[in-house]
């Protein structure tokens, strides 16, 4: 979303970001080139204010249901701030991102001809199955001026909940080029030979992408490339179960945990990797990977990349064209696939130079600002302006 604001600010367009606060954070902040970001408070004391970031509000709350009773609260604290912002700021459009809470609160604001346009990124329209959450998630795609979905998968999921096709439109959230850090801090060296293949996890540690699978193939390529190694950057609720599963398949030491790191740090193993593996897959909830921006930020880094056949990644990866695509919960697959790449850098770097060329085209967080803005400029001239 950083990326998002600042390439949209990049086109002339001034913002107001409206944020849950956290602990620490400061409710007012001038960020320069026309941002202003406004953190709303939802609870007291301010460390009671634990329900986003990390791992996301969804994975937070599983990990902690006692979490969820600040979600009425959230809500109200929502929507009031953002009514105060329109009103003081008086704003031509608000652009909510996820329909639950951002859309639903977003819509008592926008009640004067202000246009309000509500991007799905897959988990607010793919997940939050109950009764109340799927009511507001119909009120949303029925009232929004115009709604966006990251991939055909979540745009299905709009149509599901009976919005307008008219008013739907599919705009992928781009990926930003990164610079590696200048130097290499010393827990990252020596970790894979250059002789060694070096495969790639980048994302949260949670049942829907599926890293769990990456550790089992990795286990199945002992014998056909023993010298192989995987890092998994990321974190979150799966994290003790990963390490014990690597114990248990006997790669523990075959496996760099890293945790979170900053986006130099994943560019700098982006760059060093063979591999990128998304082994994304339908959780039990019916949640599953709505887009992805890691596969995108890998072929900025000339990095080829296998992944499942799981939502939006479809619509990212062209089977040997642009990567090479196996089935959900499939480690065999993924092994095969790995070995592919590795056993014949040929046909890995022709991937490679091929996703590069295509996301430098269709798949940069530049495009999508000019998408985003293009949709602001239509609703603005009053086409399709629907309340």
């Amino acid at each position: 979303m950083a990326d998002l604001v600042f390439a949209l600010a990049a086109r002339g367009i001034e913002l107001d970001v409206l944020a849950p606060h956290s602990p620490g954070s400061k409710k007012v902040e001038d960020l320069g080139s026309g941002v202003t970001v406004h953190r709303f408070r939802y609870a007291w004391p301010e460390r009671m204010e634990n329900v986003f970031y990390g791992a996301g509000a969804l994975e937070n709350i599983k990990s902690k249901p006692s979490k969820a009773i600040k979600l009425p609260l959230i809500a109200v604290a929502q929507a009031a701030a953002t009514y105060r912002l329109a009103r003081l700021r008086r704003h031509h459009l608000i652009h909510a991102h996820w329909l639950v809470p951002q859309g639903i609160t977003a819509l008592p604001s926008c009640l004067d001809r202000t246009a309000l346009v509500v991007s799905a990124h897959g988990s607010d329209v793919l997940g939050l199955q109950g009764r109340l959450p799927m009511w507001a998630k119909r009120l949303v795609a029925r009232r929004a001026s115009f709604l966006t979905a990251n991939s055909a998968a979540t745009a299905a999921a709009l149509h599901m909940l009976g919005a307008n096709p008219d008013r739907v439109e599919i705009v992928p959230i781009g990926a930003s080029p990164r610079t590696p850090e200048a130097t290499i801090p010393s827990w990252k060296c020596g970790f894979a030979g250059e002789a060694n293949p070096l495969l790639l996890f980048v994302g949260r540690l949670i049942d829907c992408k599926g890293a769990d699978d990456a550790v089992a193939a990795l286990a199945l390529l002992q014998n056909r490339l023993p010298g192989a190694r995987l890092v998994v950057v990321g974190d979150g609720p799966e994290r003790q179960t990963l390490e014990a599963k690597a114990v248990s398949l006997e790669v523990r030491d075959r496996i760099l945990f890293t945790g979170w790191l900053q986006p130099a740090d994943v560019s700098h193993w982006m760059r060093r990797s063979d591999v990128l593996v998304i082994p994304s897959r339908r959780a039990a909830d019916g949640t599953m990977e709505a887009q992805g921006v890691v596969p995108l930020e890998a072929m900025l880094h000339d990095l080829p990349v296998i992944a499942s056949r799981s939502g939006g990644l479809v619509d990212i990866i062209r089977h040997e064209g642009t990567g090479l695509l196996v089935a959900e919960r499939s480690p065999g697959e993924i092994a095969d696939a790995v070995v592919r790449m590795v056993t014949n850098k040929r046909f890995a770097m022709g991937l490679a130079a091929s996703a590069k060329k295509w996301v430098l085209s269709e798949g940069t967080m530049a495009k999508t600002a000019e998408r985003f803005h293009e949709i602001y400029q239509r609703l603005l001239s009053g086409e399709r302006l629907i309340h």
